[in-house]
């Protein structure tokens, strides 16, 4: 639904319906102008602690989110023949609901967070079905993964592996000892999984906000111990979201 330079669209949960955002409206406006920039507006939230989408003070819009946006714009651009515009993106309820998410505890503050990489619904973590368990114990050589970020970059660090999206279901992994297997991602969801407490008497509220801060903090090492102990023969490579290596064992 737009026009005149203004339009509205509304989130779908797809599988998710239970999800807080399904359902909620977007709203665009656009004006033209001599370059083209992106204005955050009611209901986006912004980041107040390290670890998440976006630098502090910023709004919470992921970069990949980011880029498909001026992807859209730019397309947009093209189709109405102008040199620029500026947009202002808003969530009408956007503060309305981030209060019933963690995004207060985790260090957003005002609205919700952007997100994404594909701007497609994915049941993620429906992929641990029985066919996608026996591939990963049948594989020669296999690296189990996460989510797309961590899939994406096991493909390029492991090319001779078979790379596997597992999602949150880490405690239904088994490999065989004789496998060349490597479970890889980024820290939060694995050392969360293998060591619950993480957090506690740390201060942090997200891993990944310890991790940015305090990359040699022993919470870490003892998490990540307590995930080799469960996969003692699967090497277990932690990945910062540039694909280098943050932490391995």
């Amino acid at each position: 639904q737009g026009h005149d330079g203004w339009c509205r669209a509304v989130k779908d949960g797809g599988d998710h319906q239970f999800d807080i955002t399904h359902g909620l409206e977007i709203e665009a406006r656009a004006r033209a102008a001599p370059e083209t920039g992106m204005v955050p507006g009611p209901g986006i939230g912004v980041v107040a602690r390290g670890g998440l989408c976006a630098a502090r003070g910023k709004p919470a819009i992921s970069r990949s989110a980011r880029e498909q946006i001026r992807e859209a714009m730019e397309e947009g651009l093209k189709e109405a023949g102008l040199e620029g515009a500026v947009v202002e993106l808003c969530i009408p309820r956007g503060l309305e609901a981030a209060r019933q998410t963690l995004n207060p505890r985790v260090g957003v503050h005002e609205g919700l967070s952007v997100l994404g990489s594909t701007g497609f619904v994915e049941p993620w973590n429906e992929h641990m079905g029985q066919d996608v368990a026996q591939g990963l114990v049948d594989a020669e050589r296999v690296v189990a993964t996460t989510g797309r970020v961590g899939l994406r970059f096991s493909r390029i660090l492991f090319p001779r592996h078979q790379a596997v999206l597992v999602g949150s279901h880490l405690d239904r992994l088994h490999f065989r000892a004789e496998q060349d297997s490597v479970l890889c991602g980024l820290p939060g969801l694995i050392l969360k999984w293998a060591l619950p407490e993480v957090l506690e008497g740390t201060g942090y509220a997200t891993v990944a906000e310890m991790a940015e801060r305090e990359p040699d903090h022993p919470a870490l090492a003892r998490a990540l111990e307590r995930a080799k102990r469960a996969l003692p023969h699967t090497r277990i490579v932690l990945i910062n979201r540039d694909g280098s290596i943050f932490m391995e064992a």
